[in-house]
């Protein structure tokens, strides 16, 4: 199925990071998409000790696929 946004949100991002294949990035769906193209936008503005960003508070902390498994945790 096309999706617009989709693509869009994929050019956006390709725009910041030239490194991100689009058929690595057509894996994931249109919030986390979303949510990594705005984060690269906020990267490109100011820098220092008023920079912030606040993540997500569904976004784990730290991931690992140890053993085969994911595990996350939120500190």
């Amino acid at each position: 199925m096309f999706n617009r946004h989709k693509e869009s949100l994929i050019h956006e991002i390709r725009r910041h990071n030239r490194t991100a294949e689009p058929a690595f990035l057509d894996n994931f769906d249109v919030p986390t998409l979303e949510s990594y193209a705005e984060r690269l936008t906020r990267l490109q503005g100011k820098r220092g000790r008023t920079s912030v960003w606040v993540r997500p508070g569904d976004t784990p902390a730290i991931t690992d696929n140890e053993g085969g498994g994911y595990y996350s945790t939120s500190w």
